[in-house]
């Protein structure tokens, strides 16, 4: 096996990403530059915020680049030397005369155990349809997106409380371990890489803020995965005179008798109905106010409906 460690150019966006970027310096991998998207703005102020990346990458004096579009992205890389090219949720497609740059390819840390959920959401698709584990997949990549070969794989299961926002956490410490594991066989040409069965292959398309709108009229089970998917984004939601409120966590209960969308309250508890059983709403977060706890929302005395 090779000892000597490739020049790398890393691309990626958030928390996921900057997770693997930090443990590629921790392993003093030579990183040559950084790429992440633009600082955007962020939260209720739209206060222009750094990415997690970029904020890693300038703490250890790494060039960083910030392009807005594919040609600005192009004119920046071919002016660096690099063997090698690792991915994890860069924010923007890379265009296939980036990909063939180094000579040893390009890989992306990919949120699933691939062919299934390719596609920007795999890890609230994972939770939404109830899958007992999720988990991460090095591929190479290839012009058709997420469909490159595959080099290494490992799984973890879901908690039965986990959100995609701790459920992300996880997969990325899974990620940044496996990549590291996998980045000495990439190096020395000693891995095997493993096609993918595109007729196995499911699609995740991107989550947009309407999605978080919670249909009473489906199963409780189905809702209670969707406040898990959807936290800590869009958040599921629901709209009570007028006012969006969301809903952050719930358990289904053994309550049948509240018709879809009723509360009720039962001793100090709120409860919701849906099209079998109710949801016991834990906590949530009424609109212009802070999240609370459910009991914390009805000493306030809310009208429900």
């Amino acid at each position: 096996m090779s000892t000597k460690k490739p020049s790398l150019l890393f691309m990626g966006t958030p928390e996921f990403a900057d997770i693997a970027l930090q443990a590629l310096i921790e392993a003093k991998y030579q990183i040559i530059a950084v790429v992440t998207m633009p600082d955007r703005p962020k939260g209720r102020g739209g206060k222009i915020t750094e990415s997690p990346v970029s904020i890693t990458a300038k703490r250890n004096s790494i060039p960083l680049i910030k392009p807005v579009s594919k040609a600005e992205l192009a004119l920046a890389t071919n002016e660096l030397n690099f063997d090698l090219i690792i991915v994890a949720a860069y924010g923007m497609i890379v265009p296939q005369n980036i990909l063939d740059i180094p000579k040893l390819g390009a890989f992306n840390i990919h949120g699933s155990l691939l062919p299934r959920y390719r596609g920007a959401s795999p890890i609230a698709a994972a939770i939404l349809n109830g899958d007992p584990e999720a988990g991460i997949t090095i591929m190479k990549m290839a012009a058709e997106m997420d469909a490159g070969d595959m080099v290494a794989k490992d799984s973890l299961l879901i908690a039965d409380n986990d959100t995609t926002g701790t459920l992300t956490k996880k997969l990325a410490r899974l990620g940044a371990n496996l990549l590291l594991a996998a980045l000495p066989h990439i190096t020395d040409g000693s891995i095997k890489p493993e096609s993918q069965n595109s007729e196995q292959a499911t699609f995740c398309p991107k989550i947009g803020k309407a999605d978080g709108l919670i249909s009473w009229e489906e199963s409780a089970k189905t809702i209670e995965r969707k406040i898990r998917a959807y936290n800590p984004w869009p958040s599921a939601y629901t709209i009570v005179g007028g006012k969006h409120i969301k809903i952050t966590k719930a358990q289904v209960s053994d309550e049948k008798s509240l018709k879809p969308g009723q509360p009720s309250v039962l001793n100090r508890k709120l409860f919701i109905g849906s099209s079998d059983y109710s949801l016991e709403i834990l906590e949530l977060q009424p609109e212009g106010k802070k999240e609370m706890t459910a009991h914390e929302f009805l000493n306030g005395k809310p009208k429900l409906s």
